[in-house]
C-alpha cells in the first residue's frame, strides 16, 4: 500500500494552504483515499479548541477541502 507522510506542520485552517495541499495531492500518481491528521492542536494552529464556531469552521475546511475533494476518509486525532 503507497503511503506519503508530510512530516511538517500545516495551518490547515488557512484556506491557501489547503488550496496549496490539494495541488500537491492531484499531482500524485493516485487519489488518496485515506488522509490522517495527527493531531487536531498542531494542525488548527490559530483557532480556539473551546469555541464550537470556530472549531466547526476548521471541520468544514476539511470536510470540503480535503473529503469531497477527493472522496476519501479524513481521520483527525484529537
Amino acid at each position: 500500500v503507497p503511503i506519503h507522510v508530510l512530516e511538517r506542520t500545516l495551518r490547515l485552517n488557512d484556506p491557501a494552504v489547503i488550496r496549496e495541499l490539494v495541488e500537491a495531492m492531484e499531482r500524485l500518481p493516485y487519489p488518496p483515499r485515506l488522509i490522517a491528521v495527527d493531531t487536531f492542536s498542531k494542525y488548527s494552529a490559530g483557532i480556539d479548541e473551546n469555541e464550537n464556531s470556530e472549531v466547526a469552521a476548521f471541520l468544514e475546511r476539511l470536510a470540503v477541502g480535503l473529503r469531497d475533494r477527493f472522496r476519501c476518509t479524513v481521520v483527525l486525532v484529537a
